[in-house]
């Protein structure tokens, strides 16, 4: 008897460990414009980390797209952005950080320092006075994979 409880709890176990879920879109859409350029971010933070989508849109002419990711601590988003700048074939890594105030993120600059690899802002060189300020957006259909 014990034996057949036993198997069937293993198989309803197994049955359930089978399922697929559902994962649902936890992205934050943001975008940033400067006369005609406009730079989307298509974001999401996770236990203490973060990632995401980057497109800049130089006018109407082309778009550069990239990917970022990196560590949270606070309201401060700290990490690398990767992308292949227009015309080039090879792809570039930069450090890349954001503050989050509100419902927006203010871009950070610095003195890039690369160590082992990965490009970083030292803390002590990192401010947010940046020109560009992402607000939310509604606009996702840019990150579609037409």
């Amino acid at each position: 008897m014990h034996i057949k409880s036993g198997l069937s709890f293993l198989i309803i176990l197994l049955v359930g460990a089978c399922q697929e879920a559902k994962v649902e879109d936890q992205y934050s859409y943001y975008q940033a414009i400067e006369n005609r350029d406009t730079t989307f971010l298509r974001l999401q933070i996770s236990e203490g980390r973060f990632f995401g989508d980057y497109v800049f849109a130089k006018g109407n002419s082309y778009q550069v797209r990239g990917d970022f990711k990196g560590e949270t601590a606070g309201d401060t988003l700290s990490g690398m952005l990767v992308y292949t700048p227009y015309g080039h074939k090879n792809s570039k890594k930069v450090a890349f950080a954001l503050l989050k105030s509100g419902d927006k993120l203010y871009e950070g600059k610095g003195i890039q320092t690369i160590y082992m690899g990965v490009p970083y802002f030292p803390p002590t060189s990192l401010s947010f006075d940046s020109h560009r300020i992402f607000t939310p957006s509604e606009n996702q259909r840019v990150f579609s994979k037409e």
